[in-house]
């Protein structure tokens, strides 16, 4: 799990910004708090920020762990809780 200190100096790019408002609304993910702890990003974050850091970070890390835009939103998915699925 990622600390408060680790997104302090993360600017998100306009790349990442875009594929997080689009996420957010595939997925029809609410505005609030409670997502983050499923993201590994500090608990105290809302729903939309921590979706746009975890986005900045998938897309920083070298080597790519997900080469396509399908990947990132299949590996998202997959931290979504079950409820948030149905």
């Amino acid at each position: 799990m990622y600390s408060q200190k680790d997104f302090e100096h993360i600017n998100n790019s306009e790349r990442a910004t875009s594929i997080a408002h689009w996420l957010i609304n595939y997925y029809e993910i609410q505005a609030g708090y409670g997502l983050s702890m499923f993201l590994g990003i500090n608990p105290a974050r809302h729903n939309y920020d921590a979706i746009r850091i975890w986005v900045q970070l998938q897309i920083s890390i070298l080597p790519k762990r997900y080469r396509t835009l399908g990947e990132l939103r299949k590996a998202f998915e997959s931290l979504l809780p079950i409820e948030a699925l149905s």
